[in-house]
């Protein structure tokens, strides 16, 4: 936290590369995937985010994130068929020694809904138990992967839930406001 008791990025303890920082603006690191955190934090802040909005909050559900992710045609990745290191943020789509990049630095990791960055960036944590509920679900690949596998928008992973890692993070679902 900081000074003033809101959260502020700790961009003197993020470790990113000088051609990494070359590539993006001063203060990018407020752009980056929300990351280090367990099952049970993204969960307290989901439910945080409900009451502060009225509106339920929770992670996405397996089934929710594979349909954000694959569309109505239930392509291998949300742009399509074709694998390409270009298209997200993945541990060989750089020249440099891969890190963290801000949300939608890769404009081809976009599903046919408009949802960024589902194949790469950040793995995230799911609703859903995974492995006769002895970890929680993780889906997509992250920043360092470099199994391709790792990509499709199939990829399941069990994960332990209190597992606070900089290769996770999570992505909410938020019920839409009613119309007035």
């Amino acid at each position: 936290l900081g000074p003033v008791g809101l959260f502020e990025p700790a961009s003197d303890l993020i470790d990113i590369d000088p051609p990494t920082r070359a590539r993006y603006p001063e203060g990018f690191e407020w752009d980056l995937p929300i990351f280090a955190v367990s099952w049970y934090a993204a969960g307290r802040y989901a439910k945080w985010l409900s009451e502060r909005t009225g509106r339920p909050a929770r992670l996405l559900r397996d089934a929710e994130w594979e349909k954000a992710a694959r569309g109505v045609a239930r392509t291998i990745h949300p742009w399509g068929d074709r694998f390409d290191w270009s298209f997200m943020k993945g541990g060989l789509s750089r020249p440099e020694r891969s890190q963290p990049e801000p949300v939608g630095a890769f404009p081809g990791d976009r599903s046919i809904y408009g949802v960024r960055d589902m194949a790469g960036t950040i793995i995230e944590w799911c609703e859903d138990w995974f492995l006769e509920n002895k970890y929680r679900l993780t889906r997509g690949g992250g920043w360092y992967s470099i199994n391709e596998a790792a990509f499709r928008a199939a990829f399941r992973l069990g994960t332990n839930p209190v597992n606070r890692s900089s290769l996770i993070g999570f992505r909410i679902a938020v019920e839409p406001g009613r119309r007035r």
